[in-house]
C-alpha cells in the first residue's frame, strides 16, 4: 500500500511544484509525463521485489512450490503486476485529486475497505452469503492473494486456475487502470 501512496503523492508534488506547466512549455505532453513516472517508479519496485523475494525466501526460509528458479519468478512476477497495478491506481486517484488532503482522503476511502474486504486478513468463505463472497472475489486484491497463499502455502504451479487465475484478474485490473488514466489525461 505504500506504492499507492506514493506514487500518488510524488504526482501531485510534481503538479504543485509547477513541473507539469514547465514542461509543457518545452513540448512534454501529460501521456509521456504519466510513462515517465509510471516507468521510474515501476523500475523502483522492480528492484524492490528483488530484495523482498530474496529475503523472504533466503532469510525466512519460505518455500515455493515446484521448481525453485520458477516458482521464485512466479511469485516476483506476481508481486511486480501488482505493483504495476498500485502504482497505476494511485496515479488515477491523484489526477482526480486537487491537493495532497483530498488524495490521501480519497486513499483511505479506498484502501481500508479494498484490504478488509479482499480476504487479505481472513478467508472469503467466512462470510455467509454467496452474493458477498463473489462481489468480494472480484475485488483486485482478493485473487492474487489467493495466488500468492497457493504458491506459498499449498505450493501450486503456476498451471493451477487459482495461481494463474490472480494473473488474470491483476492484469485485467491493471488495463482497467491504464485506460482511466489515460481518458483521464486527455480531459486534464
Amino acid at each position: 500500500m505504500l506504492t499507492l501512496l506514493m506514487s500518488g503523492l510524488v504526482w501531485l508534488k510534481d503538479r504543485a511544484s509547477g513541473v507539469f506547466e514547465r514542461s509543457a512549455v518545452h513540448g512534454v505532453s501529460q501521456t509521456t509525463f504519466f510513462v515517465c513516472h509510471l516507468s521510474v517508479q515501476a523500475t523502483i519496485m522492480a528492484a524492490s521485489n528483488c530484495l523482498f523475494i530474496a529475503v523472504a525466501v533466503w532469510l525466512f526460509d519460505v518455500r515455493l512450490s515446484g521448481n525453485g528458479t520458477v516458482s521464485i519468478l512466479t511469485a516476483y512476477l506476481l508481486l511486480y503486476l501488482q505493483s504495476v497495478s498500485t502504482i497505476i491506481l494511485g496515479q488515477l486517484v491523484a489526477l482526480t485529486s486537487s491537493c495532497h488532503m483530498t488524495y490521501l482522503t480519497k486513499m483511505a476511502m479506498l484502501v481500508f475497505p479494498l484490504f478488509f474486504a479482499s480476504g487479505t486478513l481472513w478467508p472469503l468463505e467466512s462470510l455467509n452469503s454467496p452474493l458477498l463472497q463473489a462481489l468480494m472475489g472480484a475485488l483486485p486484491l482478493t485473487r492474487p492473494t489467493t495466488a500468492m497463499r497457493s504458491l506459498i502455502s499449498r505450493q501450486l504451479p503456476f498451471t493451477s486456475p487459482q495461481v494463474y487465475g490472480g494473473f488474470l484478474v491483476l492484469a485485467g485490473y491493471t488495463l482497467l487502470f491504464l485506460v482511466a488514466c489515460l481518458y483521464r489525461l486527455r480531459w486534464w
